[in-house]
């Protein structure tokens, strides 16, 4: 991390020889996101930089006095995937929630896509698409942005590549599945959990977790209202749970 115009070196930065990808530590939706990409010693932005090592971290120390840094290396998808994620890293919010016996339980998908000129991030604030999975098959459907411009409405093919999304399988989608719900399980305190996870060559790795994870743009994309479905029977059940007159706003 560089915060302040300092670096957490735990890293020498002179061996940090691979794609790297950058993003503020308090941003949300993709926002400030930079991805730098490592070849013949130097690292190249998208925009046409060409840094070496040291010049790399003096400019992102410079910028952290604005806002601190976390630097990651890059990840890639499975290669079946490349078709549909511009170049970005492609990610799944899987929705789990705690069930009856206390169980994390998948209750929705949705895979995000980034498009056009967007090569660095999938975020739907960013410009991006997405589409439902279907949690027993793991296709894709018809897929859109958030809503707020009517130029993409509900499409097939990726715009830019043609590849069709409706009815893609996801690969190595039932660990996925098995991915997230493992996760919950380590923060069994939380009931309703947004995950974002990656699918790379080497199975689904986890990006974040979100404790508010944005019901509305999942039920967009599920084209279904979610409180009718499975997720609204287990919020009702954990509802019915709480002495309610024992809360400060009652």
């Amino acid at each position: 991390m560089i915060d302040g115009g300092r670096t957490d070196r735990l890293v020498d930065p002179l061996g940090f020889e691979r794609d790297l990808f950058v993003k503020p530590v308090f941003g949300r939706g993709g926002k400030g996101a930079q991805r730098w990409d490592f070849s013949g010693g130097r690292y190249r932005s998208l925009s046409g930089l060409d840094l070496n090592a040291n010049q790399l971290f003096e400019r992102l120390e410079s910028q952290s006095h604005k806002a601190a840094l976390l630097i990651q290396p890059r990840l890639f998808n499975h290669p079946a995937l490349n078709p549909l994620n511009n170049g970005a890293l492609s990610t799944i919010r899987m929705l789990t929630c705690i069930d009856e016996r206390g169980e994390p339980e998948l209750v929705g998908a949705a895979m995000r896509m980034a498009i056009g000129s967007n090569r660095t991030v999938d975020n739907l604030h960013s410009g991006g698409i997405a589409t439902a999975v279907d949690l027993d098959s793991g296709r894709l459907g018809q897929a859109s942005n958030l809503g707020a411009a009517n130029s993409i409405g509900w499409i097939d093919h990726h715009p830019d590549s043609g590849a069709l999304i409706a009815g893609f399988p996801v690969p190595m989608w039932n660990e996925t599945c098995a991915f997230a719900v493992a996760t919950h399980r380590k923060f069994a305190d939380r009931v309703l959990v947004g995950w974002d996870v990656a699918v790379t060559p080497d199975g689904p790795v986890l990006v974040e977790g979100n404790g508010a994870p944005d019901l509305d743009i999942m039920q967009r994309f599920a084209r279904k209202g979610l409180m009718a479905a499975r997720c609204g029977i287990l919020l009702a059940f954990h509802l019915s749970q709480l002495d309610l007159e024992s809360l400060p706003f009652f």
